[in-house]
């Protein structure tokens, strides 16, 4: 056997065991999802965000993460957002207040879209587990972050070393209570 076929051979060997199982581990990844969709989404991300200015692929990611999360999202989604064109609302404070958030259904699906915006994620990050269903869908763009955009950065790195946030700066040690 020479050099060439004993390499073709460990290649098929190796695509025909054990790739499989790498498949069989792999999770679900958002799909792409219709421009009708989107749209939707995005009319009920800015009604219940108050924002008009949400950005079209973070509406889409949280989108597609949401859908595998629950099948039957769309049609969830249209009933919301008829509930609020027939309601009348003027904006997501008169919602939060209203009668439609007493269905567990709309509560739940608006508390879903609001979490995926503000959070950048969907899903429930469970503690001291290996694995869960969170699903991430931005950073930078997460609108946490906009209520101190103009006093902090969005803190992508440890700009010093290990747990400086731990003890107080040093000009703070030297004030009296």
């Amino acid at each position: 056997m020479n050099r060439r076929r004993f390499m073709q051979m460990t290649s098929g060997v190796f695509a025909t065991l054990v790739m499989p199982l790498g498949m069989l581990q792999a999770q679900p990844y958002a799909s792409p999802v219709s421009a009708e969709n989107v749209a939707l989404f995005l009319r009920v991300s800015e009604f219940l965000t108050d924002k008009d200015d949400l950005k079209l692929i973070v509406a889409q990611r949280a989108l597609s993460n949401l859908m595998l999360e629950d099948s039957v999202l769309i049609d969830k989604l249209r009933e919301l957002d008829a509930a609020i064109i027939q309601s009348g609302l003027p904006n997501a404070v008169a919602f939060s207040k209203s009668v439609l958030m007493q269905n567990a259904q709309i509560a739940d699906l608006a508390k879903k879209i609001t979490k995926a915006w503000y959070l950048g994620y969907t899903g429930t990050p469970l503690p001291f587990t290996v694995s869960d269903d969170v699903r991430f869908v931005t950073y930078t763009d997460a609108l946490m972050y906009r209520p101190t955009l103009d006093a902090t950065i969005i803190p992508s790195f440890s700009r010093e070393k290990p747990n400086y946030w731990f003890n107080p700066p040093a000009h703070l040690m030297n004030q009296r209570s």
